[in-house]
Order: C-alpha cells, then structure tokens, then sequence
C-alpha cells in the first residue's frame, strides 16, 4: 500500500520490451545478424546467431559505445517449456529466464548476464537450443513476435528491433528423403 503523501510509481511504457531505456536502434553499435546456423541432434536443435557491428548513426550518444548485457526476446507464452539450453559463444549460461509482462499479457525470453565489452560483443554468438518435442521447436516459432532488444549493463540502452525479418538458416543440410515404402 501507498505511503500517505507519497507518489504512486510512474506506469511502465508501452510497447516492448515495456521498460524505461533508450529504444532507438540508430545510436546501438551492434545489432543480431538474421542468418542463423542450425545444428540437430535428436532431441534439440541449436540456432546460433551471430552479434554484428553497425554504424551509429549519432556517435555522441552514450548508447554508442555500450556493451552487451542482456538480450531479450518477445516470445508465445507456450514457448517457455522449448528452451533446453542458451549458450553465448557455444559455452552454457544460467537458466533461461521467463519475465510475464501484466501490461501487455506478453512474455519475454531473456539471456542475462552477458557481460561483454563493445569490442567483445562484436563477432559474439548467441545460441538457443530448442527441443523438438517442444510447442516450439523451431526458432521461427519460438521468435514468432519478431522482437528483440540488446541491453547496455545498467539498462540505459536497449536497442529494440521489431518486425525482425524471417529468420535465415545458413549451413542447414538439406533434411533426407525419406525412406521408401516398405515392399507388399
């Protein structure tokens, strides 16, 4: 309950990732490249995006020179139970971190704790390992809202990406044929 005389809080902004930081992705340094390498094993397959440099449109923001801490995704609410892994540069992080958003009945997937310098980010990977008995077993369904925003350590910045274009594989091998029909 509120304190008498005291404020109530300001009510948290609209639109993902619904936090106060600054959004705009011109003055980010790097962004998520769409091409994604794909690995199966039997039970999982593994997406792994690569974090790329991009020019900053005004290098005299302090978002310009940032570094990577956290990237969080928009995702189905049926996802959560997907994820088996998240790895960034093909080494295992914590847990994966589900926050539900009660402004916007949405969920957000994030990868925390990141940790790394502008000059590391650059080049970095992200890999999210999604299981094929899952409710979303493929990395376009898992990111079906399309959205994500990278954040600087303190929160400040968080350059958000919306209408992320489909999600390219790259080095996918074809999937084989299947088998023939067994004879009469």
């Amino acid at each position: 309950s509120q304190k008498p005389g005291k404020p109530p809080p300001p009510p948290v902004p609209a639109g993902f990732p619904w936090c106060r930081c600054d959004k705009r992705t011109y003055g980010a340094p790097f962004f998520i490249n769409e091409s994604v390498e794909v690995m199966e094993s039997a039970a999982d397959t593994n997406y792994t995006m690569t974090v790329e440099q991009k020019p900053c449109a005004n290098w005299q923001s302090a978002c310009c020179s940032t570094d990577l801490w956290k990237v969080s995704f928009n995702i189905p609410e049926v996802c959560k139970s997907s994820v088996t892994g998240v790895f960034i540069n093909f080494n295992q992080t914590r847990s994966p971190q589900f926050e539900y958003m009660p402004e916007s009945d949405q969920w957000l997937y994030k990868v925390t704790s990141i940790g790394l310098s502008k000059a590391d980010a650059i080049g970095a990977t992200i890999t999210i390992q999604l299981s094929k008995t899952g409710a979303c077993p493929t990395l376009d369904t898992f990111l079906a809202q399309k959205s994500y925003s990278i954040f600087s350590r303190h929160n400040k910045c968080c350059a958000t990406f919306t209408d992320w274009p489909a999600l390219q594989p790259s080095g996918q091998a074809p999937s084989p044929p299947p088998p023939p029909p067994p004879p009469p």
